[in-house]
Formats: C-alpha cells, sequence, structure tokens
C-alpha cells in the first residue's frame, strides 16, 4: 500500500526564483514552496524490488539480477509512479530518472505519446525535478546516464518551464544538508543494534515475514551490521553496505545481484532501502510515497522526531478518541459488483490529466490537505477521506480507455485502517464497511519498550483491499497524517492500553447482548452493525 508519510510546519513566503541557462528557463523552488501533498516515490529509486519479485530473485536455481526480472519489474514501478501522480499535488523526481529510469523516460522521448500530456504535468508543476548539486536541469551529471535520455530531457527543459527544487540554492548550505542525509542514514543503521536488545525486533521480524524461530539469528545479524557501520571510517553508503551484507562477492550492486548466501541479505535490503528512501523527503518536509508490496515506515522503529519545527504534542486522551468505533461508522460504502482496474500502469499520462482534472481527485486531496494541516480532525474526518477516496478509484475506473483494459478488471473491497505507531509500539484497529469479519492481525508491543519521557507519535490511515476475498484490484492508498510527539510516553502508553481493553470490554459485552438478541428474534436484520474494530493484542 502506497504510503504518504510527514507532518510539517511551513513557512511560504519566500517568493520562487527564477533560473536561466541559455535557452532555458526554469523556477528554483525553496522546499517550502513546494505544495501540501507533495511525495516522493520510492518505487523510482533503481534499487526498488516489491517484495514478491525480491522473493523470487532470492529463492532462483539461477542467479538473477535486475535485468532478469525487468519484464516483471517495469509494470510495478510504473503503477506506483502512476499513484503518485494521482494521489497527491505534486510529485518530486530525482533528476537522474528522466534519463536512467525506463518508466520515466519512456514519457518524453521523441515520438511517445505520452510526450505532450509530460510536458503539460512539467510545465504545471506537477511533476517537480530535485536536484542534488546542480546548478540547473540541463547540467551535464557527474555519473553516467543514457545519452539518449539525457538528450531528450535536455530538449524537453528547453520547450517547458520547469520547476526545479534542491535543498537549498546556497552551494555551502546544500552541501551541508546532503551530509546530513549521509549521517542521518549511517545513525539508523548504527540503531539496528539497539533494536536487536530490544522487545521490539520480535514486531520487526513479523514485519518482514521471517519465522520466529529466525528472531535470535536476524538480532545477531543486526548486531553485526550495526558493529560493522561503527568501525567504519566517514560516511557509509549503501552501496558499501550491499557490498558487504546484500550483493554477491565482486558484483555491482546497481546489477541487484543479491546474494541469498549471505544471511537475511533480502530483509536487511529492505530496511536500508527503506531507511534511505525517507531521508530525502524527511529534508524538503514533504512526503516519502513507500509502494505496494513494501516495507512501512513504521518498521524502522524510530524513537525521535526528526525534520519537524516545533512538533505538535499529541496526549493518549486524543489517540484514544481516533480508535472508537463512532469514528469507524462513519464509513459506508457498497460497490456491489463493480470492476475495478487492476493496476495503474495501464494509464496513459493523458488520462492522469483527465482524473487530476475531475472534481473528485480535488476533493479528495482537499480532504488530504485537511487532514494533514489538523491530523486529530481524524475523528471527524475519516468517513469522508474514506469515500472521496473510492469516488476517486470510481473516475481512474471510467477514464481509463475501455477496450484497453476490458480485461484487466477486478473486484476491489476497500476497508479502512488506523495504525498508531508510539515510539516503536504500535496498535491496529481495523473497520469493515461490509461487515465480514477480518482476520486480526492487530498487536502492541510490550509498554517497557516506549521511551519513558518523550517519543514520536506517527497515526497513518490505510485505505485497502480487503485479503483472503479473490482477486483484488490495485488500488490501495495510505496517508501518514500524524507526526507528533508524546511527553511522559511510558505513563500514557498504559493509560492509553488501559483504555483501549476497557473499549473491548464494552465492545465483547455489547456483541453478546446483540447475540442474545438475535437469540431471541428480537434482532432487527435491517440494522447494520458494520462497525465493528477488531480486537487489539498483547504481542508475547
Amino acid at each position: 500500500m502506497s504510503r504518504i508519510i510527514g507532518w510539517f510546519n511551513r513557512d511560504k513566503s519566500q517568493p520562487a526564483v527564477s533560473g536561466t541557462v541559455g535557452n532555458v528557463e526554469f523556477t528554483r523552488l525553496d522546499p517550502r514552496e513546494l505544495k501540501e501533498v507533495s511525495v516522493v516515490a520510492q518505487a523510482l529509486d533503481n534499487q526498488w524490488v516489491p517484495r514478491s519479485i525480491l522473493k523470487t530473485m532470492l529463492h532462483s536455481r539461477k542467479r538473477r539480477g535486475l535485468r532478469d526480472v525487468a519484464g516483471d519489474l517495469q509494470p510495478v514501478v510504473r503503477a506506483e509512479y502512476i499513484r503518485s501522480l494521482l494521489t497527491a499535488q505534486q510529485v518530486v523526481v530525482n533528476r537522474a530518472y528522466f534519463a536512467n529510469t525506463a518508466v520515466v523516460r519512456q514519457d518524453h522521448l521523441p515520438g511517445s505519446p505520452n510526450r505532450e500530456a509530460f510536458k503539460g504535468l512539467l510545465a504545471a508543476g506537477t511533476i517537480v525535478p530535485s536536484l542534488l548539486y546542480e546548478d540547473s536541469p540541463i547540467e551535464p551529471p557527474v555519473f553516467n546516464v543514457d545519452p539518449q535520455g539525457f538528450a531528450s530531457w535536455q530538449h524537453i527543459c528547453e520547450e517547458v518551464r520547469t520547476q526545479c527544487v534542491r535543498l537549498s540554492w546556497d552551494d555551502a548550505e546544500n552541501r551541508s544538508k546532503f551530509a546530513q542525509l549521509d549521517v542521518r542514514f549511517r545513525a539508523y543503521i548504527s540503531s539496528l543494534s539497539a533494536i536487536a536488545e530490544s522487545g521490539n525486533a520480535q514486531r520487526l521480524v513479523a514485519d518482514l515475514g521471517l519465522p520466529l524461530e529466525q528472531l535470535e539469528g536476524f538480532k545477531r545479524r543486526l548486531r553485526e551490521v550495526s558493529s560493522w557501520t561503527a568501525a567504519q571510517a566517514g560516511h557509509v553508503r549503501r552501496n558499501d553496505l550491499y557490498k558487504q551484507f546484500i550483493v554477491a562477492p565482486r558484483s555491482n550492486p546497481v546489477d541487484g545481484e543479491y546474494d541469498p548466501g549471505k544471511p537475511f541479505s533480502g530483509e536487511l535490503k529492505q530496511l536500508l532501502d527503506l531507511s534511505y528512501a525517507v531521508n530525502l523527503p524527511d529534508a524538503l518536509g514533504r512526503y516519502a510515497l513507500t509502494p505496494v508490496d513494501s516495507l512501512p515506515r513504521t518498521s524502522l522503529q524510530e524513537v525521535t522526531v526528526r525534520y519537524a519545527e516545533n512538533p505538535h504534542k499529541v496526549t493518549a486522551g486524543e489517540l484514544k478518541r481516533l480508535l472508537q468505533r463512532e469514528v469507524f461508522s462513519q464509513v459506508m460504502t457498497a460497490l456491489g459488483e463493480e470492476g475495478f482496474l487492476r493496476s495503474l500502469h495501464h494509464l496513459s499520462l493523458a488520462e492522469v490529466q483527465t482524473v487530476r482534472g475531475s472534481n473528485e481527485w480535488a476533493a479528495y486531496i482537499e480532504e488530504v490537505r485537511r487532514l494533514l494541516a489538523d491530523p486529530l480532525s481524524f475523528e471527524t474526518r475519516a468517513g469522508t477521506i474514506f469515500d472521496s477516496y473510492v469516488d476517486l478509484a470510481r473516475v481512474i475506473n471510467r477514464v481509463s480507455t475501455q477496450a484497453r483494459i476490458t480485461a484487466n478488471l477486478e473486484r476491489w473491497t476497500p476497508a479502512i485502517t488506523l495504525m498508531i505507531n508510539i515510539g516503536g509500539a504500535l496498535i491496529t484497529a481495523t473497520m469493515n464497511p461490509f461487515g465480514q469479519a477480518l482476520p486480526a492481525q492487530v498487536a502492541y508491543n510490550f509498554a517497557g519498550n516506549v521511551a519513558q519521557d518523550a517519543t514520536q507519535v506517527v497515526a497513518r490511515m490505510i485505505i485497502g483491499g480487503i485479503s483472503n476475498r479473490g482477486a483484488q484490484a490495485r488500488l490501495e492508498n495510505s496517508i501518514d497524517f500524524m507526526n507528533a510527539q508524546m511527553n511522559n510516553a511510558r505513563q500514557q502508553w498504559g493509560e492509553l492500553i488501559e483504555e483501549i481493553r476497557r473499549m473491548q470490554d464494552q465492545q465483547r459485552e455489547e456483541q453478546a447482548a446483540e447475540a442474545f438478541r438475535r437469540s431471541q428474534d428480537l434482532y432487527d436484520p435491517n440494522i447494520n452493525f458494520s462497525e465493528e474494530i477488531l480486537a487489539v493484542e498483547v504481542a508475547p
């Protein structure tokens, strides 16, 4: 499921500045000038692989690299790219991807049917090139790029005024901020030993899909990675860790020849990729869009508030209100037997433009924008956001070229889930608008793992297809709408858990009373008791 991460204060008082290089004009955006719902899509990272394909690569009899799985991988990456364009106001794209990433490059090459729509999305500031140290979008890179792709990109920049963003347009400050990204990445890798020593390691193993009997071995590997990182001089980059712990000996990390002989190489790759992916959007003060079939950000188990100025303070009482059934009872939708687009990679960029021009898209974005501005409004806004996303899904389906997708429709049965991460401890509540029982995959961690004083609180809403219902269209989306801080965290955690247990006891009593009424033929079959929240269980 796609996940939009973050919540920050922003100052937009600074005006945009124009830049000119030869006959190329562009706008120099300060990160604070990005729109509220702006994202960086992790799927465009040249090392991103969905878990299902990664598993195939690691368990193949013959070593398989990224080139070998390109046919399976590219439609998935394309679908995530289209998803980002449909669910955000702006998508920040590394400038190199326009030349080197096939799913992006294909839209602007001469003769591409998407070329005019691509230019339109650039001109509108929907697609925002991100520069590293370059002063302009056409500056020749210091690394190898596809020559045809880069030449095409240069021509595009001559035809369209792009809006480019850098961490800072002051060179010294920009270098300093990028150096901090390396520091932050290394700090996370160094913290893996602390995760291994905590009770939260068990939840990480569950997130990664490892059997519990591998817990001790995985913890040993986390300590080894952390110790190796601490012993290195200077910056430790992802490529260094790939060579040591993930890829085959003497292979180039860019080729993606992941080595199953290195313990937990696939699991470590997922952690490294996720930690790497969230750094830039966090530094920009916007959101990381993590793809379907990927590790969620909560798996990083971050315990500090990062890149947030004056973070919002949240209390256990406020979080309790977000978990009440009255919040979920607002979610009422029925899709019947409608067929929905199986994968978003079928959409053209012209169709994306049409969807983005619809009233339904504008309504959905406005609801998301309001939630990000006031996260505690989830208490009253959850149902409206859910319904607006379902309406948007219908528009996506309607806009798609029917003749092309007739054989690519599936039923979509969405549910809404709320996840609250408190310093690595997780609470999850799921509501099924159709009333069927869902498998309980809900847990919270031992309270002793929550920090004694202040800790980070992240809340996420997920709109996703219900599993175990057969085929499901891939229209899932999620929003990490709160990144706040809780003071006296351990005490408030205990109070929150007691409240949840009380709410569960009350729910069980109501269910027992309902069963009694049913047995006495007093149950009105026209009343829909579909707002059930699944039980919250204590992880052993």
